[in-house]
């Protein structure tokens, strides 16, 4: 985490030091996109106290999409939402996270400078929210407990930009407060709370408009 947050801050600064150097013209990258995504996302707070199993697995598959507006060709609003799911012994968990924040766009005339195509390293801070449903205990009602945590965001990537098509890598890493989770009806402790780490690898594709 600590190396993923270095390398955002050093994108993030070159962004504050090289963004008003940029040849294309401006406005080339104002206004509406969406994007679709899928990859990979950590969730591994999914250690059952009662089994001692871990429910599902510490890196689940996952599909997205994100909606974005930007108001300058180097500042956007966005709101992005994931999607996992994974099964342990036929128990499912399922897995949403949302990201409310605005991407800030590195522009620069190395990456800028083709006739059609846009390279477009940015830095997206957010808040982020990471709603579940997990297994709990099979002969309980109801057998599953739905945790819901907040936390800060930090994302970095590349978009690639080819006239009003966009595709791309993103790095995503959430650090997300969660509280204990108890079986329904009991005091025993199904999962524990606290303080997480959790990062997402996700290819994107879509249109800016």
């Amino acid at each position: 985490m600590t190396k993923q947050i270095f390398i955002s801050l050093i994108v993030f600064s070159l962004l504050l030091a090289r963004t008003s150097f940029a040849k294309p013209l401006s406005g080339f990258h104002e206004g509406p996109y969406l994007l679709f995504s899928g990859g990979v996302l950590q969730y591994d707070w999914d250690q059952n106290q009662l089994t001692g199993l871990q429910e599902g697995g510490k890196w689940e598959p996952a599909v997205g999409f994100q909606f974005g507006w930007h108001t300058l060709d180097w500042f956007g609003l966005e709101v992005q939402t994931r999607y996992g799911t994974n099964a342990t012994n036929n128990r499912r968990e399922h897995i949403v996270t949302t990201n409310v924040g605005f991407s800030l766009t590195l522009l620069t005339d190395s990456l800028l400078d083709f006739e059609y195509w846009r390279i477009l390293p940015f830095v997206r801070p957010s808040l982020a929210i990471a709603v579940a449903q997990l297994p709990a205990d099979p002969a309980g009602n109801p057998a599953h407990v739905d945790p819901m945590g907040f936390g800060p965001g930090l994302s970095t990537g590349v978009h690639v930009m080819y006239k009003y098509l966009y595709f791309g890598l993103e790095l995503q890493e959430d650090l997300i407060s969660q509280p204990t989770q108890r079986q329904p009806g009991t005091n025993a402790i199904i999962f524990n709370g606290g303080w997480k780490d959790q990062f997402g690898l996700m290819t994107v594709v879509g249109v800016h408009y």
